[in-house]
Parts: C-alpha cells; structure tokens; sequence
C-alpha cells in the first residue's frame, strides 16, 4: 500500500533531529531514540525521581534484545552516549537496573503546542 494524503501515522520511535547530526555511532543514535521513547513513556507514567527529573529503566539485556546487539555493543553503547552528553546513569543497587536520564542539550528546544513546525522540518 503506497502512502496517501490522509494516511495517519505509523507507529514510530522518535529520533530528535541533533541526534541524526550528532557523531556518534548509528547503534548510538538507535539506542538514543528507544530510551527517550521510554522516556515519553515514564513522563505519561509519572516516573519522576526527587529532583522532578523524568528516569528510564530499560536493563542492558532489554536493549540487546531490542537492537539485535550483545550485552556488550549495548554497553559500548550506552558509554558513548553518556560520554557525549546524551544521557546519564544512575546505579541504583547490586542486581537492580540503573536509572537512565536523558538530557537534552544546551541550545536544542523541544517542540510545544505554541512551535511553528516548519522550523524544524
């Protein structure tokens, strides 16, 4: 089936565009959208640490199996990502997942209700 005027939106996985132009790797950026896909998701649930700061559990494993990578790329990963300043973990305990906080960018705005979409297209 082709794509027409009034076909709606297919299930997607956001990806800000200052990731597509960062230089990270492209199983970084592919990490980069499914944990702040979660992160849309803890924001609708309310998972909000003390500091009113939105966290992710997404455990290494979940990931892997996610990407289609090892438990290892997927740490590779997600140190390259915290090194560029996209995200950051927070160890919360012997066998317990980390807490995982996306950050946005000095400079980048998200998109409200009052932006004019053609300027980020």
């Amino acid at each position: 089936m082709y794509m027409k005027k009034d076909t709606g939106l297919l299930p997607f996985i956001p990806m800000p565009r200052f990731i597509i132009e960062s230089n990270i790797s492209v199983n970084a950026k592919l990490a980069y959208g499914l944990i702040y896909n979660r992160a849309i998701l803890s924001q609708i649930n309310n998972w909000i640490d003390n500091e009113g700061n939105v966290y992710v559990i997404y455990t290494i494993t979940e990931l892997a199996g996610n990407l289609g990578l090892s438990e290892r790329t997927i740490n590779n990963v997600l140190n390259e990502l915290e090194k560029a300043g996209f995200i950051k973990r927070k160890r919360k305990g012997l066998n317990r997942p980390n807490y995982i906080y996306v950050i946005i960018p000095t400079g980048v705005k998200p998109i409200n209700a009052d932006t004019k979409l053609p300027e980020y297209l």
